[in-house]
């Protein structure tokens, strides 16, 4: 049996395969270092996830291989299953020691030449999954397509789908989505000669995040509560909160958010830093404050985030975005500039964030040709993507009036249905903001903005001073303010009142 047969069988085994080694007499499978690893690796991922079970098994095979000097392939394949257990527990220091030991020892090992293309092909695999998640994606993608590419043909099934799924999952965070597209068809087609396993995961948290960044809600089904459950216990696990978050934050579900904000820190808690999941958890955290208007806490959270130098949350847009909901809009115009630039390092789908904070600082300011001109840029992104999503972070009266000047400028009818498809889109910015207050405490905050003091608004509502009073405080509470004026101008910012 080749080394990709045994891998193959191995992943399709799973739990079953497991059960058949362990029926086996204790002196047949504990002294056999294949069977052991064997039973390691099917600890790795679904409801049997334990790669603290995994881990022992793995050094009981270690020990009999080096007493042994026993098989060098086996050997090779052991170090790579530590590495992939050590990264599920976070610890992507040793999980890259153990991988780069394993691409060394296939290096040296005297193996024949296809046995040695895949063991290199899957140590590669393996170290751009760990660059992945140690930040480093550049390299995660140049290991990874090598290894594709040195394997096209002998690579087992699941561990294709793994690879390009992770491709997949770097296209979406750098925002390259026509590849993205590309590689969610390829992934597709590798999945259909592999049995369902975590391999798929990374390919389902990418397909996730592209489809709530268009804003098809109607095509997510249960894939936020499947996923979460396939890679529970796994370091997918943290990108599979990092969707839940996204997608509830943008349909205005903060509560919910909020949960799988608290679930992703227990995980990314026990991980060593850096790390992605402290990126993600520290962006999407300063987004759902912004969304909870909880501001103070928002400007805390990015004094604490340290610079991104790929821009994936990029800590200036972030910025940005704190600036337009306090309404310095001049402050806005600053930040995002650096940003901009074409050819420069950040990502598309960041680019296109602050290009529409731009246009909207623009816009409030009244520089309504610069304005025009970014949000150009930005539909020239959104029509090549079909990305919605940051239409929906702003005031749906400010895109509102950038949304009909475009309008003036457009004569083609597909133009016309995206224009319209933006317009309703941030429309449900203003339905998240009006869930935030109760339909009481929104008539409330009207007559705050028409000037009433609470004990006019107790004899227009005949109800309570004491009511009123009660009423207010969770105003200010839900909007993250503390005085009626500063009231006023956040619920005009989230669209719920119209400016006077």
């Amino acid at each position: 049996m080749t080394c990709a047969q045994w891998r193959d069988l191995v992943h399709r085994g799973g739990g079953e395969l497991r059960s058949l080694i362990l029926s086996l007499p204790y002196s047949e499978w504990s002294s056999s270092p294949s069977l052991l690893v064997a039973v390691a690796v099917s600890y790795r991922g679904g409801q049997a996830a334990n790669p603290y079970s995994a881990l022992s098994y793995l050094n009981a095979a270690t020990r009999i291989l080096d007493e042994d000097e026993g098989s060098a392939e086996l050997g090779c394949l052991a170090l790579i299953a530590r590495s992939v257990v050590h990264r599920q527990l976070g610890r992507f220091s040793t999980a890259m020691e153990d991988v780069r030991l394993a691409i060394r020892r296939v290096e040296r090992a005297e193996l024949d030449i296809p046995t040695r293309i895949d063991l290199y092909a899957l140590g590669l695999i393996q170290r751009g999954i760990c660059e992945l998640f140690t930040e480093d994606l550049p390299q995660a993608r140049a290991d990874i397509t090598h290894a594709m590419r040195l394997a096209e043909t002998t690579m087992p099934a699941v561990e294709r789908v793994e690879a390009f799924g992770c491709l997949t999952l770097i296209d979406v965070l750098c925002g390259g989505l026509r590849s993205t597209e590309r590689n969610l068809n390829t992934t597709a087609d590798a999945a259909v000669n592999a049995p369902a396993g975590l391999w798929d995961a990374p390919a389902t948290i990418a397909s996730v995040l592209l489809t709530v960044g268009r804003c098809r809600f109607d095509e997510l089904g249960g894939l936020l509560d499947t996923v979460l459950v396939e890679t529970k216990g796994t370091e997918y696990e943290v990108l599979a909160l990092h969707t839940r978050v996204f997608a509830l934050e943008t349909l205005g579900d903060l509560e919910g958010a909020q949960d799988a904000l608290h679930d992703m820190r227990q995980v990314d808690r026990e991980w060593e830093a850096p790390n992605l999941s402290t990126r993600l958890y520290q962006a999407d955290r300063i987004e759902v404050l912004m969304r909870f208007g909880q501001l103070a806490h928002a400007r805390q959270g990015l004094a604490e985030m340290a610079p991104d130098p790929q821009h994936l949350a990029c800590n200036n847009v972030l910025a940005a975005r704190l600036a337009m909901e306090l309404g310095d809009f001049e402050e806005v115009v600053r930040l995002t500039a650096d940003c901009l630039g074409f050819g420069d390092d950040h990502p598309p789908r960041t680019q296109s964030y602050a290009a529409v904070i731009n246009a909207a600082a623009h816009s409030a300011l009244g520089d309504l040709s610069t304005a025009d001109a970014s949000f150009e840029r930005v539909l020239q992104q959104a029509r090549a993507s079909g990305m919605r999503r940051h239409f929906t972070v702003l005031p749906p009266a400010i895109i509102t009036g950038l949304v009909e000047r475009a309008r003036e400028r457009t004569e083609s009818t597909t133009r016309m249905a995206m224009l319209d498809d933006i317009a309703a889109v941030s429309s449900s910015f203003r339905g998240a903001a009006l869930r935030l207050l109760s339909p009481r405490e929104r008539v409330v905050l009207s007559h705050v903005a028409i000037g009433e003091n609470p004990r006019e608004i107790s004899a227009s509502l005949s109800v309570s001073l004491n009511t009123v009073k009660t009423q207010l405080r969770s105003v200010y509470r839900k909007l993250g303010v503390s005085t009626r004026d500063g009231a006023v101008h956040r619920a005009r910012v989230l669209g719920l009142l119209t400016a006077a």
